[in-house]
């Protein structure tokens, strides 16, 4: 099921951005949590607001990049 999904997912691009000209553009980030401190619910809290806002943009017909990236401090 999974190797399925994976092909279907390749075959057509799905978490590929398809830029589209003259559509309107909005960007969106999350401060990922540092990997050195503990997870905790403010965490999923914070990222919720930002993927709604995404998700909600994209239905208003917005392309949307929404870039994932973590931060790591540790020396």
């Amino acid at each position: 099921m999974q190797a399925r999904a994976q092909k279907y997912w390749a075959e057509n691009k799905i978490n590929e951005a398809q830029m589209i000209p003259n559509q309107k553009k909005f960007m969106i980030t999350f401060p990922y949590p540092y990997t050195n401190g503990r997870l905790h619910m403010g965490h999923a809290f914070s990222f919720t607001k930002a993927d709604f806002t995404a998700r909600f943009k994209r239905l208003c017909g917005y392309n949307i990049l929404f870039s994932q990236g973590f931060h790591c401090n540790n020396f």
